[in-house]
C-alpha cells in the first residue's frame, strides 16, 4: 500500500482518499474519467483553457499526493519525486507560455462571450 513508509500525516491523508472511494469505487472511476476526458478537451481545443489547466494541475496534485505518496518513502539515497509532480510544471509551463490566449477556441470565443473569459 502506498501509505506504507510515510509520515503519519501523508498516513492519514492516505487513508482518507482510501475510505473514500472505498464507498463507491466505481462512481469515483467514472469521476476521474469524466475529469480526464474534459481536461484532455479543454486542452486539445483550446476551450476554457484557464480551467483545464487549473483542473489538470489540481488533479496531478491529487495523484501525486495520494497514489505517488508525495515521492515517498523518504530514506537514504532515495532520489525519486515520483512522475505525477512534473505534470503540475507541465500545466505551470503551459499557463505562463500564454499561447493558449491567440490559438486556441477561448480567443475566438472572449468576442462574443466576454464575461467567460
Amino acid at each position: 500500500m502506498g501509505a506504507q513508509g510515510q509520515s503519519a500525516l501523508v498516513q492519514a491523508w492516505i487513508h482518507l482518499w482510501v475510505y473514500g472511494v472505498s464507498v463507491d469505487p466505481h462512481l469515483f472511476g467514472i469521476i476521474v474519467a469524466l475529469a480526464e476526458t474534459t481536461i484532455a478537451i479543454g486542452l486539445i481545443f483550446g476551450l476554457f483553457t484557464k480551467v483545464a489547466m487549473a483542473g489538470g494541475i489540481a488533479m496531478t496534485l491529487v495523484i501525486w499526493s495520494t497514489a505517488e505518496g508525495f515521492g515517498g518513502p523518504y530514506v537514504a539515497g532515495s532520489t525519486d519525486i515520483g512522475a505525477a509532480i512534473i505534470y503540475v510544471i507541465v500545466f505551470i509551463a503551459l499557463w505562463l507560455g500564454k499561447s493558449w490566449r491567440e490559438y486556441s477556441l477561448d480567443a475566438r470565443l472572449k468576442n462574443v462571450v466576454p464575461f467567460l473569459f
